[in-house]
C-alpha cells in the first residue's frame, strides 16, 4: 500500500483551509469551524484575580495558553468558556484580593489569577495574607505590626497537565518588605503576569509594580482584535501594581502591560482594575485611611482568540490537498 505522504518521510499532517479567519470570545459561547479547517492557533486567557486592601498586593494576571498548531474538524462546534476577573473586596480597609475565574477551549484549561495580599481584620497583630496562587500568582501583602516579609503567589499555569502547561504562560507575585515604624514603610508585591514575575516591594524602594503580559501576536497575526490601547495593543495578562500607604514618599505600583491595573497611593480612591478581556489583575489600595466606599481593582475578564489556519504544518497529506481542489 501506497504511504499517505505520498512518499514522503515524515509525518502525517492535517491540511487546512480555514483562510486565517480570527474569531474572539469574550464570553462563553460555541464556535463552530469553517468545513475546511483542520488546524487552528489559540490563544486562551482565563479572568484576572483582583487587589488586595491596606497597603495591599497587586491581584495575579489570568493564566494565558498561546498555542500554534491544533488538530480540529471541520464544521464543528466546539465549546468556549470566558473566565470572569475577580470581583473586588467588598471591604474597604483589610481584605485580601480573590482569584479569577478560568477559561476553557479545545481541551485546553487557562488558570485564573491569584488574589493580591492584603491584612486580614480583627487580629493584633494583624497576619498578613501571601499572594494567593493562580495561572500567575497574587503580590504578597504586607505586615503590621512590622513583623516579617512575605512571598507572592506562585504560578499554576506551567504546571497543568497536557498542553494547557505546555504552551501555558505565567508568573509568581512580588514578594512584600518593611521598614522601621512608622506605617508608611510598608511595601506590597505586585501580581504576576504571564510575560514577567511581579515587583518586589523593597524598603527604602518602591512598592511592586505588576508584571508584563505575554504578547500574542506573533502566533495570532497583526488582525487581532485590539482590545487594548497604543503598544499594548497584543499584549495580555499583565499582573496588576501594589497599592502604597499614604505619605510614603514612593509612587503606587504600575499595572503591567497587556490590562494590568494600576495600585493607588493617595488616601482616597479606589484602585484600578484589571482591563475588561485582557485577563489583567487588578490593582491593591492604600492603606490605614482609606475611607469607604474605596475598594481595590477587580480583575480583568478573559478572553479566547482563535485563528483558523489556511496552510498545512510541517509534512502534509497529498491526498488531502488533491481532495480539496
Amino acid at each position: 500500500m501506497g504511504s499517505p505522504n505520498g512518499g514522503i518521510v515524515g509525518v502525517v499532517n492535517p491540511t487546512s483551509f480555514g483562510k486565517c479567519t480570527v474569531t474572539s470570545a469574550t464570553g462563553s459561547t460555541t464556535l463552530t469551524t469553517q468545513p475546511g479547517t483542520r488546524l487552528v492557533s489559540a490563544a486562551v486567557i482565563a479572568g484576572g484575580g483582583s487587589g488586595g486592601a491596606n497597603v495591599g498586593a497587586g491581584g495575579g494576571a489570568g493564566g494565558l495558553i498561546l498555542q500554534p498548531s491544533i488538530s480540529v474538524c471541520g464544521a464543528t462546534s466546539y465549546p468556549i468558556t470566558v473566565g470572569g476577573g475577580a470581583a473586588a473586596a467588598s471591604s474597604p480597609c483589610n481584605s485580601p484580593g480573590s482569584t479569577g475565574s478560568d477559561s476553557t477551549a479545545f481541551s485546553l484549561t487557562a488558570k485564573g489569577g491569584g488574589g493580591g495580599g492584603g491584612l486580614t481584620p480583627s487580629a493584633n497583630p494583624q497576619p498578613t495574607i501571601d499572594g494567593q496562587p493562580g495561572g500567575s500568582g497574587g503580590g504578597a501583602g504586607t505586615t503590621f505590626p512590622f513583623a516579617s516579609s512575605n512571598t507572592g503567589g506562585t504560578s499554576t499555569q506551567p504546571t497543568q497537565p497536557g498542553n494547557s502547561g505546555t504552551f501555558g504562560f505565567g508568573n509568581a507575585g512580588g514578594n512584600s518588605q518593611y521598614g522601621a515604624s512608622p506605617s508608611n514603610n510598608l511595601r506590597a508585591g505586585g501580581g504576576g503576569g504571564a510575560g514577567a514575575v511581579g515587583g518586589n516591594g523593597a524598603f527604602p524602594g518602591n512598592t511592586g509594580s505588576g508584571g508584563a503580559g505575554k504578547d500574542v501576536s506573533p502566533v495570532l497575526g497583526p488582525g487581532i482584535p485590539s482590545y487594548l490601547p497604543g503598544p499594548a495593543s497584543g499584549y495580555f495578562a499583565g499582573g496588576g501594581g501594589a497599592g502604597v500607604y499614604p505619605g510614603s514618599g514612593v509612587p503606587a505600583g504600575a499595572g503591567g502591560i497587556g490590562g494590568g491595573g494600576a495600585g493607588v497611593g493617595q488616601s482616597v480612591g479606589s484602585g484600578i482594575s484589571g482591563t475588561t478581556n485582557s485577563g489583567g489583575g487588578g490593582g491593591g489600595i492604600a492603606g490605614g485611611i482609606t475611607p469607604a466606599p474605596a475598594v481595590p481593582g477587580a480583575g480583568g475578564s478573559g478572553i479566547v482568540i482563535v485563528k483558523e489556519l489556511n496552510k498545512a504544518s510541517g509534512v502534509w497529506n497529498l491526498q488531502s490537498q488533491f481532495s480539496a481542489h
